[in-house]
């Protein structure tokens, strides 16, 4: 058996350094987790392709004791890599994902600001090859994203990724320090 590990892929903007990021790695290691947080490229205006070649290096060290999280942007690249990969992982945790159909003013003015975020908001991914490669997967969704509308949020997912266990939340946001949330100790439960 291999080394207990987590990747952590980061929202658009994001950063290894943010810190909540320090927080979680420091309890996720007090657990015996080796962990990874990858500054992603360009992540004011990220380019998909990028993003990418950039996670290449997860083909040698993924397996059976990794867990996989994104945070928003974050969750589409974990699935992506999920998917490509095809490899056999202990868990999966969406944070805050991104979906293609969320069409809230607040993504609108995203995109506006940003138009290469159409491009992950339009990755087509393979839901129904998931359970291949994860039996443990996760959707933390809050009632406030001003990134997706709810109630739409919780149908697409019980309807494309009928396997996934939702965590809805109240008043987390968009899971980040925008939203207030500095702390979020129910995900070092979940690993």
């Amino acid at each position: 058996m291999g080394q207990k590990k987590i990747i952590l892929l980061h929202w658009r903007c994001g950063h290894s350094k943010e810190n909540r990021f320090w927080r979680f790695q420091e309890r996720a290691e007090s657990k015996g987790y080796a962990i990874r947080i990858p500054n992603l490229p360009n992540a004011e205006h990220p380019k998909l392709e990028e993003w990418i070649r950039h996670l290449e290096f997860l083909k040698d060290i993924v397996d059976e004791e990794t867990i996989l999280i994104g945070h928003s942007m974050g969750c589409i690249m974990v699935n992506h890599r999920l998917l490509y990969l095809k490899k056999i992982v202990k868990r999966v945790i969406n944070v805050a994902p991104i979906l293609a159909i969320s069409n809230t003013p607040t993504m609108r003015d995203a995109i506006n600001m940003a138009p290469e975020l159409e491009e992950f908001r339009k990755t087509i991914l393979d839901f129904n090859e998931i359970p291949k490669y994860c039996s443990d997967y996760n959707i933390y969704i809050s009632d406030n994203d001003p990134y997706g509308e709810f109630r739409e949020s919780i149908k697409y997912f019980k309807d494309k990724l009928p396997f996934a266990k939702i965590k809805k939340f109240k008043w987390f946001g968009h899971f980040n320090t925008n939203a207030g949330v500095s702390k979020f100790p129910e995900i070092i439960k979940d690993i």
